[in-house]
Protein backbone atom coordinates (compact mmCIF):
# COMPACT_ATOMS: atom_id res chain seq x y z
CA UNK A 1 0.00 0.00 0.00
CA UNK A 2 1.19 3.50 -0.62
CA UNK A 3 1.69 5.70 2.53
CA UNK A 4 0.57 9.36 2.54
CA UNK A 5 3.85 11.95 1.79
CA UNK A 6 4.48 12.87 5.68
CA UNK A 7 4.46 9.04 6.73
CA UNK A 8 7.71 6.98 6.31
CA UNK A 9 7.50 3.04 5.57
CA UNK A 10 9.54 0.20 6.05
CA UNK A 11 9.22 -2.60 3.78
CA UNK A 12 11.12 -5.67 2.03
CA UNK A 13 12.58 -7.24 4.85
CA UNK A 14 14.80 -9.65 4.22
CA UNK A 15 16.58 -12.17 7.08
CA UNK A 16 19.91 -14.29 6.00
CA UNK A 17 20.43 -16.76 9.03
CA UNK A 18 23.87 -18.24 9.45
CA UNK A 19 24.71 -21.03 6.55
CA UNK A 20 25.25 -23.84 9.35
CA UNK A 21 22.28 -24.90 11.64
CA UNK A 22 23.33 -26.57 15.01
CA UNK A 23 22.13 -28.28 17.78
CA UNK A 24 23.37 -26.05 21.08
CA UNK A 25 24.15 -29.10 22.49
CA UNK A 26 27.33 -29.11 19.66
CA UNK A 27 29.22 -26.50 21.09
CA UNK A 28 32.17 -27.91 22.91
CA UNK A 29 31.95 -27.85 26.71
CA UNK A 30 28.16 -26.94 26.41
CA UNK A 31 27.60 -28.20 29.97
CA UNK A 32 30.47 -26.06 31.54
CA UNK A 33 29.03 -22.96 29.93
CA UNK A 34 25.94 -23.47 31.27
CA UNK A 35 27.30 -24.01 34.91
CA UNK A 36 29.75 -20.79 34.43
CA UNK A 37 26.14 -18.86 34.11
CA UNK A 38 24.49 -20.56 36.78
CA UNK A 39 21.83 -21.47 34.18
CA UNK A 40 20.22 -25.17 34.03
CA UNK A 41 20.62 -27.08 30.76
CA UNK A 42 16.97 -27.88 30.67
CA UNK A 43 16.12 -27.33 26.83
CA UNK A 44 12.36 -27.01 27.49
CA UNK A 45 12.71 -25.13 30.71
CA UNK A 46 14.79 -22.93 28.95
CA UNK A 47 13.05 -22.98 25.79
CA UNK A 48 16.32 -23.37 23.08
CA UNK A 49 17.33 -26.32 20.59
CA UNK A 50 19.54 -24.68 17.74
CA UNK A 51 21.53 -21.58 16.37
CA UNK A 52 22.90 -20.57 12.75
CA UNK A 53 26.60 -20.43 12.79
CA UNK A 54 27.51 -18.34 9.86
CA UNK A 55 30.91 -19.59 7.91
CA UNK A 56 30.97 -17.20 5.22
CA UNK A 57 32.73 -13.60 5.38
CA UNK A 58 30.35 -11.30 6.65
CA UNK A 59 29.43 -9.23 3.70
CA UNK A 60 28.23 -12.45 2.02
CA UNK A 61 24.93 -12.76 3.71
CA UNK A 62 24.26 -8.67 3.91
CA UNK A 63 24.95 -8.68 0.02
CA UNK A 64 22.29 -11.30 -0.13
CA UNK A 65 19.76 -9.53 1.87
CA UNK A 66 20.23 -6.41 0.61
CA UNK A 67 19.84 -8.09 -2.86
CA UNK A 68 16.38 -9.60 -2.03
CA UNK A 69 15.41 -5.82 -0.26
CA UNK A 70 16.10 -4.82 -3.99
CA UNK A 71 13.75 -7.53 -5.75
CA UNK A 72 11.11 -7.51 -3.27
CA UNK A 73 10.20 -3.35 -3.41
CA UNK A 74 11.79 -3.06 -6.91
CA UNK A 75 14.33 -0.46 -5.86
CA UNK A 76 16.63 0.86 -8.69
CA UNK A 77 19.69 1.04 -6.63
CA UNK A 78 20.86 4.67 -7.79
CA UNK A 79 17.77 5.68 -5.91
CA UNK A 80 19.27 4.65 -2.82
CA UNK A 81 20.44 7.84 -1.09
CA UNK A 82 21.92 6.71 2.29
CA UNK A 83 22.87 3.36 3.43
CA UNK A 84 22.95 2.28 7.49
CA UNK A 85 24.92 -0.68 8.90
CA UNK A 86 24.26 -1.52 12.58
CA UNK A 87 26.70 -3.92 14.21
CA UNK A 88 27.57 -4.92 17.82
CA UNK A 89 30.88 -5.30 16.88
CA UNK A 90 32.89 -2.31 16.33
CA UNK A 91 36.00 -4.47 15.23
CA UNK A 92 33.62 -5.32 12.35
CA UNK A 93 34.29 -2.24 11.05
CA UNK A 94 37.90 -1.82 10.76
CA UNK A 95 38.08 -2.45 7.62
CA UNK A 96 37.48 0.68 5.86
CA UNK A 97 37.07 -0.44 2.73
CA UNK A 98 34.14 -2.74 3.78
CA UNK A 99 31.14 -0.58 3.28
CA UNK A 100 33.11 1.22 -0.18
CA UNK A 101 32.63 -2.43 -1.15
CA UNK A 102 29.31 -2.91 -0.50
CA UNK A 103 28.09 -0.14 -2.54
CA UNK A 104 30.19 -0.64 -4.88
CA UNK A 105 28.49 -4.38 -5.04
CA UNK A 106 25.10 -2.92 -5.12
CA UNK A 107 25.72 -0.18 -7.71
CA UNK A 108 24.77 2.19 -4.38
CA UNK A 109 26.67 5.05 -6.22
CA UNK A 110 24.61 8.17 -4.64
CA UNK A 111 24.51 6.73 -0.92
CA UNK A 112 26.04 8.04 2.32
CA UNK A 113 27.18 5.67 4.37
CA UNK A 114 27.06 5.33 8.32
CA UNK A 115 27.29 2.71 11.08
CA UNK A 116 25.37 2.52 14.46
CA UNK A 117 28.09 0.47 16.44
CA UNK A 118 27.51 1.30 19.99
CA UNK A 119 24.22 -0.13 20.82
CA UNK A 120 24.86 -3.68 21.11
CA UNK A 121 21.25 -5.20 20.36
CA UNK A 122 18.81 -2.32 19.71
CA UNK A 123 21.54 -1.41 16.96
CA UNK A 124 18.71 -2.33 13.86
CA UNK A 125 16.03 -0.67 15.55
CA UNK A 126 17.88 2.35 16.35
CA UNK A 127 19.18 2.72 12.35
CA UNK A 128 15.76 2.09 11.17
CA UNK A 129 14.43 5.16 13.45
CA UNK A 130 18.01 7.13 12.40
CA UNK A 131 16.62 6.36 8.44
CA UNK A 132 12.89 6.94 9.32
CA UNK A 133 14.10 11.04 10.35
CA UNK A 134 16.33 11.21 7.41
CA UNK A 135 13.05 10.76 5.22
CA UNK A 136 11.10 12.29 7.43
CA UNK A 137 12.86 15.49 7.41
CA UNK A 138 12.44 15.62 3.85
CA UNK A 139 16.13 15.65 2.34
CA UNK A 140 15.64 11.92 1.50
CA UNK A 141 13.44 9.21 0.16
CA UNK A 142 14.63 5.65 0.32
CA UNK A 143 17.01 4.31 2.79
CA UNK A 144 18.63 0.85 2.50
CA UNK A 145 19.30 -0.32 6.78
CA UNK A 146 21.38 -3.54 7.00
CA UNK A 147 22.21 -5.50 10.60
CA UNK A 148 25.24 -7.71 10.83
CA UNK A 149 25.97 -9.66 13.75
CA UNK A 150 27.57 -12.92 14.47
CA UNK A 151 29.08 -14.70 17.41
CA UNK A 152 33.36 -14.55 16.92
CA UNK A 153 33.48 -18.62 18.58
CA UNK A 154 31.57 -21.05 20.35
CA UNK A 155 32.93 -19.87 23.46
CA UNK A 156 30.44 -16.73 22.93
CA UNK A 157 27.13 -18.91 22.19
CA UNK A 158 26.08 -19.41 26.11
CA UNK A 159 25.06 -16.06 27.62
CA UNK A 160 23.10 -15.48 30.85
CA UNK A 161 20.31 -14.24 28.28
CA UNK A 162 20.12 -16.79 25.49
CA UNK A 163 21.96 -18.41 22.86
CA UNK A 164 23.90 -16.29 20.68
CA UNK A 165 22.80 -17.12 16.27
CA UNK A 166 24.38 -15.48 13.21
CA UNK A 167 21.81 -13.03 10.94
CA UNK A 168 22.16 -10.44 8.76
CA UNK A 169 18.63 -7.89 7.75
CA UNK A 170 17.98 -5.42 5.32
CA UNK A 171 14.97 -3.35 4.94
CA UNK A 172 14.38 -0.25 2.57
CA UNK A 173 13.03 2.78 4.66
CA UNK A 174 11.22 5.20 2.37
CA UNK A 175 8.30 7.52 1.81
CA UNK A 176 8.66 7.22 -2.08
CA UNK A 177 7.44 3.39 -2.23
CA UNK A 178 4.69 1.12 -1.62
CA UNK A 179 5.14 0.24 2.15
CA UNK A 180 4.80 -2.89 3.61
CA UNK A 181 4.26 -1.24 7.28
CA UNK A 182 3.90 2.38 8.85
CA UNK A 183 6.68 3.14 11.05
CA UNK A 184 4.50 5.44 13.77
CA UNK A 185 6.70 5.93 16.87
CA UNK A 186 10.13 4.88 18.61
CA UNK A 187 11.65 5.53 21.63
CA UNK A 188 14.51 4.15 22.95
CA UNK A 189 16.86 4.75 26.49
CA UNK A 190 19.71 3.99 28.52
CA UNK A 191 20.78 2.96 31.89
CA UNK A 192 24.38 3.61 32.41
CA UNK A 193 24.43 1.68 35.07
CA UNK A 194 23.23 -1.06 33.30
CA UNK A 195 25.70 -0.74 30.45
CA UNK A 196 28.43 -1.52 33.20
CA UNK A 197 27.28 -4.23 34.01
CA UNK A 198 25.02 -3.20 37.30
CA UNK A 199 21.56 -3.92 35.91
CA UNK A 200 19.13 -6.14 37.63
CA UNK A 201 15.68 -6.87 37.45
CA UNK A 202 14.34 -3.59 38.96
CA UNK A 203 16.19 -1.32 36.65
CA UNK A 204 15.58 -3.64 33.53
CA UNK A 205 11.46 -3.59 34.86
CA UNK A 206 11.71 0.31 34.86
CA UNK A 207 13.54 1.16 31.26
CA UNK A 208 11.14 -1.64 29.98
CA UNK A 209 8.10 0.54 31.74
CA UNK A 210 9.44 3.71 30.57
CA UNK A 211 10.01 3.11 27.15
CA UNK A 212 6.98 1.23 26.46
CA UNK A 213 4.56 3.94 27.74
CA UNK A 214 6.80 6.51 26.11
CA UNK A 215 6.10 4.73 22.53
CA UNK A 216 2.41 3.65 22.59
CA UNK A 217 1.75 7.54 24.35
CA UNK A 218 3.34 9.07 20.88
CA UNK A 219 0.12 7.58 19.69
CA UNK A 220 -2.55 7.31 22.66
CA UNK A 221 -2.46 3.43 22.23
CA UNK A 222 -2.96 1.13 25.25
CA UNK A 223 -0.87 -2.01 25.17
CA UNK A 224 -4.00 -4.05 24.56
CA UNK A 225 -4.36 -2.00 21.02
CA UNK A 226 -1.06 -4.20 20.46
CA UNK A 227 -1.58 -7.23 17.92
CA UNK A 228 1.21 -8.40 18.45
CA UNK A 229 4.90 -8.08 20.08
CA UNK A 230 8.18 -8.90 18.58
CA UNK A 231 11.06 -8.94 21.12
CA UNK A 232 14.35 -10.34 21.67
CA UNK A 233 14.43 -14.07 21.85
CA UNK A 234 15.33 -14.79 25.11
CA UNK A 235 15.99 -17.70 27.22
CA UNK A 236 12.14 -18.31 28.41
CA UNK A 237 11.90 -17.18 31.91
CA UNK A 238 13.30 -13.68 30.99
CA UNK A 239 11.15 -13.44 28.19
CA UNK A 240 7.98 -14.16 30.61
CA UNK A 241 9.33 -11.74 32.84
CA UNK A 242 9.20 -8.77 30.33
CA UNK A 243 5.47 -10.14 29.18
CA UNK A 244 4.50 -10.34 32.58
CA UNK A 245 5.67 -6.76 33.00
CA UNK A 246 4.15 -5.09 30.16
CA UNK A 247 1.06 -7.15 31.04
CA UNK A 248 0.57 -8.60 27.96
CA UNK A 249 -1.95 -11.33 26.49
CA UNK A 250 -0.09 -14.97 25.81
CA UNK A 251 -1.47 -14.55 22.21
CA UNK A 252 -0.07 -10.91 22.41
CA UNK A 253 3.65 -12.57 22.11
CA UNK A 254 5.56 -14.02 19.40
CA UNK A 255 8.27 -15.78 20.43
CA UNK A 256 8.22 -19.06 18.27
CA UNK A 257 11.35 -19.12 16.77
CA UNK A 258 13.82 -18.70 20.03
CA UNK A 259 14.37 -22.56 20.48
CA UNK A 260 14.89 -23.00 16.26
CA UNK A 261 17.04 -19.92 16.18
CA UNK A 262 18.33 -18.57 19.05
CA UNK A 263 19.32 -14.75 19.90
CA UNK A 264 19.95 -13.19 16.33
CA UNK A 265 21.22 -9.69 18.68
CA UNK A 266 19.83 -7.01 17.37
CA UNK A 267 17.86 -8.61 14.30
CA UNK A 268 15.47 -10.42 16.67
CA UNK A 269 12.21 -8.32 16.84
CA UNK A 270 12.47 -7.64 13.03
CA UNK A 271 13.21 -11.41 11.42
CA UNK A 272 10.39 -12.49 14.17
CA UNK A 273 8.23 -9.32 12.82
CA UNK A 274 9.48 -11.21 9.00
CA UNK A 275 8.61 -14.66 10.02
CA UNK A 276 5.53 -13.95 11.53
CA UNK A 277 3.99 -11.80 8.19
CA UNK A 278 5.31 -15.11 6.05
CA UNK A 279 3.43 -17.39 8.05
CA UNK A 280 0.78 -14.94 7.94
CA UNK A 281 -1.40 -16.97 10.30
CA UNK A 282 -3.30 -14.34 12.21
CA UNK A 283 -1.97 -10.70 10.59
CA UNK A 284 -4.19 -7.90 8.71
CA UNK A 285 -4.14 -4.91 7.51
CA UNK A 286 -4.40 -2.19 10.14
CA UNK A 287 -2.80 -4.45 12.94
CA UNK A 288 -0.72 -2.16 15.29
CA UNK A 289 3.02 -4.25 15.79
CA UNK A 290 5.26 -3.39 18.73
CA UNK A 291 8.60 -4.33 18.17
CA UNK A 292 11.46 -4.34 21.41
CA UNK A 293 14.79 -4.56 21.23
CA UNK A 294 16.76 -4.97 24.44
CA UNK A 295 20.47 -4.96 25.45
CA UNK A 296 22.25 -4.43 28.82
CA UNK A 297 21.46 -0.58 29.71
CA UNK A 298 19.44 0.05 26.68
CA UNK A 299 16.09 -0.73 25.34
CA UNK A 300 14.27 0.19 22.09
CA UNK A 301 10.53 0.04 20.97
CA UNK A 302 9.20 0.91 17.70
CA UNK A 303 5.67 0.85 16.63
CA UNK A 304 4.24 -0.49 13.47
CA UNK A 305 0.69 -0.21 11.49
CA UNK A 306 1.04 -3.11 9.01
CA UNK A 307 -0.13 -1.78 5.68
CA UNK A 308 -0.31 -5.54 3.91
CA UNK A 309 -3.11 -8.05 3.40
CA UNK A 310 -2.27 -11.54 3.04
CA UNK A 311 -1.48 -12.56 -0.49
CA UNK A 312 0.17 -15.60 -2.06
CA UNK A 313 3.08 -14.05 -3.02
CA UNK A 314 3.35 -13.95 0.58
CA UNK A 315 2.37 -17.39 1.17
CA UNK A 316 4.77 -18.74 -1.88
CA UNK A 317 7.78 -16.65 -0.18
CA UNK A 318 6.59 -18.58 3.28
CA UNK A 319 7.56 -21.93 1.94
CA UNK A 320 10.70 -20.91 0.50
CA UNK A 321 11.73 -19.47 3.90
CA UNK A 322 10.66 -22.51 5.98
CA UNK A 323 13.31 -24.19 4.09
CA UNK A 324 16.15 -22.22 5.05
CA UNK A 325 15.22 -22.00 8.70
Amino acid sequence: MTISSNSVGLSGISVELGDRKRAVESIEGVADAFRNRKLPMNATLLSYGSFHESTEAPEEPISRAIAQTLARTGTRPADVERFVLATADAEFLADRDLLPRLLARHGFDAALPMSITSQECTGLLAAIDVARRYVRDGDTSRVIVVSQDRAKDDAQRIQAFGVVSDAAVAALVSNAEAADFRIDAYAHRADLRGMRGGDDFASRKALLTAVTAEVLAQRALPVAAIAKVFSTNFFKPLAAFNAATLGLAEHQLFAELTPEIGHCLSADPVLNLAEFVRRDTQGKRGDRYLLQAYAPGFLAAMLLERLTAPTVAEEKSAELMEQSW
